[in-house]
C-alpha cells in the first residue's frame, strides 16, 4: 500500500515560520510602544526623565502626537539645589523624532523647538553631575538610550542675578561635557546702564560653568559693547565699549554738566568688583558754577561751555562705591584738571585735584596768580582744589579763595564805578560783585 504525503506549501519552511513569528513580534511590540508613548504614564515618565537630566522637578502638559512630531503646550521646571535653574516655563514645545532609531534601541530627537521660554537661573549649590535623560525606571521594552541633536528657542526671557535678557533667540547644541549656545536679537538690561540691543553671542557650558567666547551689543545711536569671560568660582568678565553717549549712563543730575561719547575697558570679578579705564571724546562742560565764576572774572565766554580735548580716568567700583584715579580733564589753552575722586554709595563725594590755568588768562586779575596759582608746570599755573558735597549738589573750595582776591582787584581797578552800584545790603560773595561789574 502506497502512503500518501500531506500536501504542503513548497516555499514555506521553518525559517519562514520563524521570520513570520519575529515580524509579528515586532509588529506587536511596535503597537505596544505606540500605545505606551501615547499614554499618561509615558508623559509622566518623560517629565521625570527630563527633571532627572536637568536636576529639576518637571511637569509636561498632555502630549499631542503627530505623524512626525510630539507637541506639548508647556513644560514647567523647578530647579533642585544643584541645578542652574531656579525656575522655568517653556511653551509651544515640539519635538521631531527619528522613529527608525527605535529599532536600534535609541530615542533620537532631531530637534526640539520652543516658542517662548521664561527662565530664572542661579549659581548651583554644588557642581551638577551629568545624567542621562532617561533613568532606568522605564519599562525594559522601551529604549533607554537618548540622543538630542538640537534645541531651538524662538524667544527667551532670561534672568540671572541682576541681569535680564528679553526676546532673545537661542540655538543649543549638546556636546561632550556640556552645551554650545548661540543667541541673537533681543535686549539686555544691566543695572546702572541703559538698555542694550543684543546683536549676537556664543558661549559654552561645561559642568555648570558658562564660558562666554563672544558677545556684541549696540547702544543706539552710536554705542557698541563687546564682552568675553566665564562664570563660576573663577568668574571674570572683560567688557570693551566705544561711542557710548555720556548722558545715557550718568545719573543723579550729572548729565547736565558734561556731554560727548565714552570709550573704555573693564574687568569684573566673582565678587562684583569692576576695574578699568575710560576716556571721553567730543566732550564739553556746562553749568559748572566754578567755571562760570572763572569765566566772569577772566572775561572768557568759552568757560560757559568749555570744550574739552581730553577727559580720562581709571576706575575701581565695588560695593556701590566708586574710586576715580588719574583723572585728567583738559580744555586747550584754558584749563587742565588732575587728581582723584571718591563717590560713596549714598552719593557723597570727596575729591582732591589740582587745577591749571594759562598764565595769560590770569593777567586780568592781579594777585590771583601769586596767591592761588603759584606753581608753574608744563605751561600751566596750578592751584589745589578740593571737592565735596554730593553728586546732586557738589561743592568746592576755590571760589571762596577767589572771592576776596577778585573783589580787591575790581575795587582797585574800578572802585568808584562798583561802589556806586552797590545795594544797601552788604555784598559778601564774589558773584554779587561780578554781576554788578559785568552788568554795565
Amino acid at each position: 500500500m502506497v502512503s500518501r504525503k500531506k500536501p504542503r506549501i513548497p516555499w514555506f519552511g521553518p525559517y519562514h515560520f520563524a521570520a513570520l513569528i519575529f515580524a509579528g513580534g515586532l509588529l506587536l511590540a511596535g503597537f505596544w510602544i505606540v500605545r505606551y508613548v501615547h499614554s499618561d504614564e509615558f508623559a509622566a515618565s518623560l517629565g521625570r526623565s527630563t527633571g532627572h537630566a536637568l536636576h529639576s522637578d518637571a511637569v509636561f502638559t498632555p502630549l499631542r502626537w503627530g505623524t512626525a512630531a510630539i507637541k506639548s503646550e508647556s513644560l514647567v521646571l523647578k530647579g533642585e539645589s544643584a541645578s542652574l535653574i531656579e525656575k522655568a516655563e517653556a511653551s509651544e514645545l515640539s519635538a521631531i523624532l527619528d522613529w527608525r532609531a527605535l529599532l536600534s534601541g535609541l530615542w533620537r530627537v532631531e530637534e526640539i523647538t520652543v516658542g517662548r521660554l521664561t527662565a530664572e537661573f542661579k549659581a548651583p549649590g554644588s557642581t551638577p553631575v551629568v545624567r542621562d535623560l532617561l533613568p532606568p525606571s522605564v519599562p525594559s521594552f522601551i529604549p533607554s538610550r537618548f540622543q538630542l541633536d538640537r534645541i531651538g528657542i524662538k524667544k527667551a526671557d532670561i534672568t540671572y542675578k541682576n541681569l535680564v535678557a528679553r526676546d532673545v533667540g537661542l540655538n543649543l547644541l549638546p556636546g561632550a561635557g556640556g552645551w554650545t549656545i548661540d543667541g541673537k536679537g533681543g535686549t539686555l538690561r544691566i543695572p546702572k546702564l541703559p538698555l542694550l540691543q543684543m546683536q549676537s553671542f556664543h558661549c559654552r557650558e561645561r559642568e555648570g560653568v558658562l564660558f562666554l567666547d563672544e558677545a556684541t551689543f549696540q547702544l543706539p545711536p552710536t554705542g557698541r559693547l563687546s564682552a568675553v569671560g566665564q562664570s563660576g568660582k573663577d568668574a571674570n568678565l572683560k567688557v570693551d565699549w566705544s561711542g557710548v553717549p555720556v548722558r545715557s549712563i550718568l545719573t543723579n543730575g550729572l548729565d547736565k554738566y558734561i556731554d560727548g561719547t565714552v570709550s573704555g575697558t573693564s574687568s569684573l570679578d566673582a565678587d562684583g568688583r569692576a576695574q578699568g579705564a575710560f576716556q571721553v571724546n567730543g566732550a564739553s562742560l556746562t553749568n559748572v558754577p566754578l567755571l562760570t565764576e572763572m569765566g566772569k572774572f577772566l572775561r572768557d565766554p568759552t568757560f560757559q561751555k568749555l570744550p574739552l580735548r581730553l577727559v580720562s580716568a581709571d576706575f575701581d567700583y565695588r560695593a556701590e562705591s566708586l574710586q576715580l584715579s588719574n583723572v585728567i580733564l583738559e580744555s586747550p589753552d584754558n584749563l587742565r584738571l588732575e587728581g582723584r575722586l571718591a563717590v560713596e554709595p549714598d552719593g557723597r563725594i570727596k575729591g582732591n585735584f589740582e587745577i591749571g590755568v594759562k598764565a595769560t588768562l590770569l593777567e586780568n586779575v592781579p594777585g590771583v596768580r601769586d596767591a592761588l596759582f603759584p606753581t608753574v608746570r608744563n605751561g600751566w599755573c596750578w592751584a589745589p582744589l578740593e571737592v565735596g558735597g554730593t553728586l546732586a549738589n557738589p561743592t568746592e573750595n576755590l571760589s571762596r579763595q577767589l572771592a576776596p582776591l577778585v573783589m580787591g582787584a575790581l575795587l582797585l581797578k574800578k572802585g568808584s564805578e562798583v561802589i556806586e552800584k552797590l545795594p544797601n545790603a552788604p555784598v559778601d560773595t564774589v558773584r554779587d560783585v561780578l554781576d554788578l561789574f559785568l552788568s554795565r
